[in-house]
């Protein structure tokens, strides 16, 4: 298709993880139609000249094309938290909610994250895709407090932090709560709320 060659041919030279990522997300469903080809290119060439727009530009359509709102949740979930944990255990932890057992097979063959396989049955993302996804939950807000996910350990303590000790009543107002996980904490009240809290 004519524009679709020269774009491959500009993303390929600078950075090959881009045209990776549009290639698998024109191969699949809709994106064998023709018209969907062509109102990707045109999209793309829509921004502005800097290549590096152009390459965000590619990456944040292949999520935002995900097949359902479960995959999209599930790509920001691994991005922001999941990341280098065994693929068995987020696929326990996230198939109610997220549909993880597809979803993972479908972030893959997006390009989005790496064939746990080749990573030693852990999940990987390149660093492009994981800043990506940060900053769509960052977007919204400066307050850590209005994110739909808080992973920096300076935030949490911040969000977490009562007087001079964590305090599970903070968690028990969290009623968005899906998953927890504790690095050299003790909590100091008992926790009971069927949550998912993990503690090293």
């Amino acid at each position: 298709m004519k524009g679709f060659k020269e774009l491959a041919i500009q993303l390929a030279k600078y950075y090959p993880l881009a045209l990776k990522v549009l290639g698998s997300s024109l191969s699949e469903g809709q994106g064998t139609r023709i018209e969907t080809w062509r109102s990707t290119v045109n999209s793309l060439n829509s921004l502005k000249a800097d290549i590096n727009i152009k390459i965000q530009g590619v990456l944040q359509k292949s999520s935002d094309t995900l097949p359902c709102e479960s995959h999209r949740e599930l790509f920001l979930h691994i991005a922001c938290l999941f990341l280098g944990e065994y693929a068995n255990d987020v696929k326990k932890i996230l198939e109610d909610d997220c549909h993880a057992e597809s979803g993972i097979v479908t972030l893959i063959n997006r390009c989005l994250v790496t064939d746990p396989r080749v990573s030693g049955n852990r999940l990987a993302m390149h660093k492009l895709l994981q800043d990506m996804a940060r900053n769509i939950v960052r977007k919204d807000s400066k307050d850590p407090a209005e994110h739909s996910r808080v992973w920096r350990d300076d935030e949490c303590k911040t969000l977490l932090r009562n007087g001079e000790a964590f305090k599970t009543s903070s968690l028990i107002k969290m009623k968005n709560l899906k998953f927890l996980h504790l690095s050299n904490v003790k909590l100091i009240q008992e926790f009971s709320r069927s949550k998912m809290v993990e503690v090293a």
